[in-house]
């Protein structure tokens, strides 16, 4: 985070938990829970936006988060994002809008990456916007590079063959506009 403190953020049994270390890994602090009954099986996702809010995300079918303005030493209670299945969130600030990107089989009857975001820092937030449309798509990751592009990555089963590649996309322009699907490896 802003302060050179390095966080970790898991799920175990039905909690979300959290340790920090501020010695660059060398010790870490005890570990807390976060959120009780979170139920974090569907993967968690952790960002420290612009103006220092702290943002966890996490899944158990629907996408929930937290946010914290002073450094993790108080939370906000758990917010909903979703009210269908979506898991594997992954946050990104673009342009001092949270993005929330996810997978979905919900909203498109088939397994899609979708995103979210807020300009409001989560008072309100845009409705789904859909980023694949073809094949079965996992575990997707986001990023925004030095230069400003967004890039999103995920995996995509391979029909009949049992494995799956990666591929990703891009925008220079906020997501106003996306790069095809490129694939990256086979």
């Amino acid at each position: 985070d802003s302060s050179g403190k390095i966080w970790l953020v898991w799920g175990r049994n039905s909690s979300l938990w959290y340790e920090t270390s501020s010695d660059g890994g060398s010790s870490w602090s005890t570990p807390q829970v976060l959120v009780s009954d979170a139920w974090p099986f569907g993967g968690t996702s952790l960002l420290q936006d612009s103006t220092g809010r702290i943002w966890v995300a996490w899944s158990n079918d629907m996408i929930f988060y937290v946010t914290s303005d002073d450094g993790g030493i108080s939370w906000s209670l758990p917010n909903q994002l979703t009210n269908y299945q979506g898991n594997i969130p992954s946050l990104i600030e673009v342009s001092s809008e949270v993005w929330v990107v996810f997978r979905s089989n919900a909203l498109s009857g088939k397994e899609d990456i979708w995103y979210r975001k807020t300009v409001d820092r989560g008072v309100t937030w845009s409705e789904p916007i859909q980023l694949t449309s073809i094949g079965r798509n996992y575990t997707p990751d986001a990023m925004v590079d030095s230069s400003g592009k967004i890039w999103v990555v995920w995996s995509r089963m391979v029909p009949d063959l049992w494995h799956q590649d990666i591929y990703c996309k891009t925008s220079i322009d906020n997501g106003a506009s996306w790069s095809a699907d490129q694939q990256l490896t086979s």
